[in-house]
């Protein structure tokens, strides 16, 4: 009887020191809630942040800018200054996505994009990739800012998005991500499920996404799902899907352009989506049950592609274009 009494004091002794312990944290979290940044342009470099008004991804500032080793062109575009981009290519090829295709912690001549660019002689690249971004991101830039033939004066070409699992997170607006990125673009599907465009997070859901900045500086609660929704359910992949979709009508409208869609080695998750792209006459360049080759030269935090890895991609997705027929 006395152990089940010692038993019972001991646990709610625990209890309470679990909610006191978690107490402390949240009122700390409070007191110390920094304002997330809009924007990163560089995350494994901590290069200062910038805070424009608006994103300048969706909203290019058309001007060049530096921030550290990276330089943007006039539409915010990823680019080396020093590079001299031949005209004498007549055909266009953007490369949209987040950090993947941005080309995290590596130098302009390692990225994806410019390795595409040297085994395609006849194609010009373009790096749309954002740090942090998503399908979301891309599809909302097509929106606010349409491309123009200043932009991308080649006529007839290829869009490829490079979809990872942590996309899904993105539009699915969970506590871990809206923590370190303040206003991303906010897409959802209606009764009817049709694609909802609603600007951003903070526009449509103000109060859900202060919170979950908020509680998202917390340690206990940064890594735990049980209070975001699920994202990787069927709802975020028919979203994710639909948000690809409406991408490619859009590029359709703006570029001559073929559109499909790479699934990142190693995410086997998203071969959920791939019935839904395929029904609607999407290319998928699926390498999800590929395993990465990390190759030499990671990035410090090892989990962004390395220079040797962009370099094997670009041959794996060249060889895959190839075989579309979509290669000139």
């Amino acid at each position: 009887m006395k152990f089940f009494k010692l038993l019972k004091s001991l646990s709610l002794f625990l209890l309470l020191f679990s909610f006191l312990g978690i107490g402390t944290e949240f009122f700390w979290a409070l007191l110390t809630h920094p304002k997330a940044p809009l924007y990163l342009p560089e995350l494994v470099f901590q290069t200062p942040f910038f805070q424009p008004e608006k994103d300048p991804y969706i909203y290019p500032p058309s001007k060049v800018e530096c921030h550290g080793k990276v330089c943007f062109d006039l539409w915010h575009r990823r680019e080396s200054p020093k590079k001299k981009r031949p005209r004498s290519r007549p055909l266009h090829l953007v490369v949209a996505g987040g950090s993947f295709v941005y080309g995290e912690g590596l130098n302009n001549k390692e990225t994806l994009p410019v390795n595409l660019e040297k085994n395609l002689p006849h194609y010009q690249v373009y790096n749309y990739g954002r740090s942090g971004g998503s399908p979301a991101h891309f599809l909302a830039r097509l929106i606010e800012s349409p491309i123009r033939s200043s932009e991308i004066p080649e006529k007839n070409g290829i869009s490829l998005f490079v979809l990872i699992t942590h996309h899904l997170y993105r539009i699915a607006g969970t506590m871990n991500y809206l923590r370190w990125n303040r206003d991303p673009p906010y897409f959802d599907l209606d009764r009817n499920s049709a694609l909802f465009y609603g600007k951003t997070f903070r526009t449509s859901k103000p109060w859900s996404t202060f919170f979950k900045q908020l509680l998202g500086q917390s340690l206990i609660f940064r890594e735990r799902h049980f209070i975001d929704p699920l994202a990787q359910n069927s709802k975020y992949f028919e979203l994710t899907c639909k948000i690809l979709l409406e991408t490619k009508k859009r590029l359709l409208h703006q570029l001559n352009t073929h559109f499909a869609v790479m699934l990142y080695p190693g995410e086997k998750e998203l071969s959920r989506i791939v019935p839904c792209l395929q029904q609607n006459k999407v290319p998928v360049l699926d390498f999800t049950h590929q395993k990465r080759d990390r190759g030499d030269g990671n990035p410090p935090e090892k989990w962004h592609p390395s220079a040797s890895e962009n370099k094997l991609m670009a041959q794996k997705i060249t060889s895959e274009l190839e075989a579309l027929d979509w290669i000139h």
